[in-house]
């Protein structure tokens, strides 16, 4: 009994050293290190693949990338990994500045097209809702140059076309300097100088010098020979053949309003009247005036006479604005001139002598003001 026992203590025994050579080990420090860090390395590459896909499905929200990359850094830095985030943070920020370019090239182009048809208010809205999160340091000082350029001529714009009816007023009314002074200031004011406004009253200049000159050789053959058919108050030399309810003087000048139904005329002059030049100003109202030459006295029928001159609808006349025309008349050559941009015409009467008429058709008004004429040859 006593031997059964001890054998089987001896064998108990046994078992239990079998048993301890064969139990895992618990796992070392380097073996738990490895492990961690190849659970690191395994997150990290979820988490770049993440980071990886926001970047290609979101190009244009370059700060998301940033901060994503950013926190991704502070638990990749100097891992593999981290390398990659730092390259796709490189090719992310290139890839955001063509995306910018091109968007910009597209506003630039439109902006060209508005520019062609001198429209700033519209370029300008352009740059100001241009996006901001599009916005790259170069494009950043592309769109302050178009801002401050495009801001100066809008102002300009607001002014010129104040500037420009001051100027043709002080013009028409014979104050040329001061009209000349108006456009001058404007053009040379900072504000405005080398904008499209102040380069389109360059011309405007030259109109202006232009009405002057001839001004003044009006002013000096008036004093070589020149006779009044109409001063601002006396009318007395023109026959209104019956019609005078049509024709008064008013604000020193002819005006007539034909309301008559049928075609009125005022005439002048004589059948020796030869070779002469004629000037007036006139203002037309509304309807159709025409002035005539080398007609029959008395006549106020259209056949009978020759136009020299025509301010019918369509003949590029503004309504309610003053012209000067001037009629050279001289054999059967009648040429008349416009004052303002010297354009002229030439006809050929058949007829050398004859007066000159003013013709006004159904529902026609016109005013006229310094009519005058100057015979040529004696």
């Amino acid at each position: 009994m006593q031997t059964r026992f001890a054998s089987l203590v001896i064998l108990a025994a046994s078992s239990l050293v079998a048993c301890g050579e064969n139990a895992p080990l618990p796992p070392s420090p380097a073996q738990i290190a490895a492990r961690e860090e190849k659970e690191k390395e395994k997150k990290l590459e979820k988490d770049y693949a993440r980071i990886e896909r926001f970047a290609e499905g979101h190009p244009t929200e370059l700060d998301g990338i940033r901060r994503r990359i950013s926190e991704f850094l502070m638990a990749a830095e100097g891992t593999s990994q981290g390398n990659q985030a730092s390259r796709l943070l490189q090719t992310a920020e290139n890839k955001f500045e063509g995306i910018c370019r091109d968007d910009f090239e597209k506003i630039e182009k439109r902006i060209s097209r508005y520019l062609e048809d001198e429209d700033f208010e519209s370029a300008l809205k352009q740059v100001k809702t241009y996006p901001q999160d599009r916005v790259i340091p170069e494009i950043e000082t592309k769109l302050a140059e178009m801002l401050e350029r495009f801001e100066r001529e809008v102002r300009a714009d607001d002014n010129y076309y104040n500037v420009k009816r001051k100027a043709e007023e002080r013009s028409s009314n014979g104050e040329y300097d001061r009209a000349l002074a108006t456009v001058r200031a404007f053009i040379e004011n900072p504000l405005y100088a080398g904008t499209a406004a102040a380069k389109r009253l360059e011309p405007v200049i030259e109109e202006i010098e232009g009405k002057k000159t001839v001004a003044a050789e009006m002013e000096a053959e008036a004093e070589r020979g020149w006779e009044v058919l109409f001063d601002g108050k006396d009318d007395s030399k023109w026959d209104y053949g019956g019609n005078e309810a049509y024709w008064e003087v008013k604000g020193g000048a002819m005006v007539a309003k034909n309301t008559s139904g049928i075609n009125i005329a005022a005439t002048t002059g004589s059948e020796d009247w030869k070779d002469y030049y004629v000037e007036f100003r006139f203002m037309l109202v509304r309807g159709d005036f025409h002035f005539g030459c080398r007609g029959e006295p008395a006549s106020d029928s259209s056949g009978d006479w020759v136009f020299s001159f025509s301010g019918a609808p369509g003949a590029d006349y503004e309504r309610g604005k003053w012209y000067e025309i001037r009629c050279e008349v001289t054999g059967k050559q009648l040429k008349w001139i416009r004052k303002d941009n010297l354009r002229s015409r030439i006809f050929v009467a058949s007829r050398e002598k004859g007066p000159i008429a003013l013709f006004l058709k159904p529902d026609c008004e016109v005013h006229l003001k310094g009519i005058q004429i100057k015979h040529l040859g004696g």
